[in-house]
């Protein structure tokens, strides 16, 4: 997509695209949580509700394998002199704006998922929610980002991807500490309306950051390694959260020490990182107040 859309326009047009696929993604998520939630809780019938879910969520994959083999596809190819390994890659990353971006990212999305995978047992067993009500909470995360996401990335095209990233992500690591201090419904919703903002602005400028700082020759490549580096990062995380949550220390709740442990690990992943990291394009200086201010004025209401 990075050689179908305007360099200038790339946050706008992914910004409107991110809002329709949230739109669905909303949907989805409140009609997966009306099934099981209508199968009921007895194991037996339950199963029916995934089985169900399984196979809308299949045709759905089918039918969007079938758009995307309708997608132009530019012609594309490497000369053998700009190829490099994996290991090359990761010699350089630390002296290339693209790979410490790589190493930022991946620092960050192990972090998330110290505390990720047991919000859903935080929910479900510890404070015994119904599926519906499980589905409202993410449900209202998902909504707040794609709607947001426009704006954030209307920002991009005109601030910089590097501003927009390091605003999302100095906001960030408050998000999973939040969740110790309170378990009513009104507030859960309420800190998922503000992770659902964080997240647009972080993944729309994330997205464009890779388009602006590898060459469309490199581009495959560095994402290709970018996502190895993810997935290792995304695995680590999750085991080191596991670890945390067997050691249940100092909290009632054994989850509890993974939120705060991943909130501290995403601070630390962007003071680390964020000022290494260097705007590529030509673009408006603005302040972080001023920015924030001005995605808060133009949210669609």
């Amino acid at each position: 997509m990075g050689d179908l859309v305007n360099e200038h326009r790339r946050g706008q047009y992914f910004g409107r695209r991110s809002k329709i696929t949230g739109m669905s993604t909303f949907l989805s998520f409140l009609a997966a949580g009306y099934i099981l939630q209508a199968f009921g809780r007895e194991d037996r019938v339950q199963y029916l509700g995934f089985a169900v879910i399984f196979g809308l969520a299949f045709a759905s994959r089918m039918a969007s394998a079938f758009y995307l083999s309708r997608k132009y596809e530019p012609s594309y190819a490497v000369p053998a002199d700009e190829e490099f390994t994996f290991i090359q890659f990761l010699r350089e990353a630390a002296h290339r704006n693209y790979g410490r971006f790589v190493l930022y990212l991946g620092l960050m999305n192990l972090s998330v998922f110290v505390a990720a995978p047991f919000f859903t047992p935080y929910l479900l067993k510890d404070l015994q929610f119904s599926y519906l009500t499980f589905a409202v909470i993410h449900a209202a995360a998902i909504i707040v980002k794609f709607l947001s996401m426009p704006v954030w990335g209307m920002a991009v095209d005109r601030f910089g991807t590097r501003r927009v990233l390091s605003l999302a992500g100095f906001l960030m690591p408050v998000v999973p500490v939040l969740w110790l201090f309170s378990h009513d419904l009104a507030y859960l919703i309420a800190i998922q309306v503000y992770s659902g903002f964080i997240w647009g602005g972080f993944e729309i400028a994330a997205f464009n950051f890779i388009f602006d700082s590898t060459s469309v020759r490199k581009r495959a490549t560095c994402v290709a390694y970018y996502n190895v580096i993810n997935g290792m990062a995304l695995l680590i995380g999750a085991l080191l959260g596991s670890a945390i949550v067997r050691a249940h220390v100092l909290f009632l709740s054994p989850y509890f020490m993974a939120f705060l442990v991943s909130g501290i690990l995403r601070g630390a992943a962007t003071v680390i990182f964020i000022p290494l990291l260097h705007e590529v394009r030509t673009v408006e200086p603005i302040g972080y107040p001023r920015l924030f201010f001005k995605i808060i004025s133009n949210m669609p209401t």
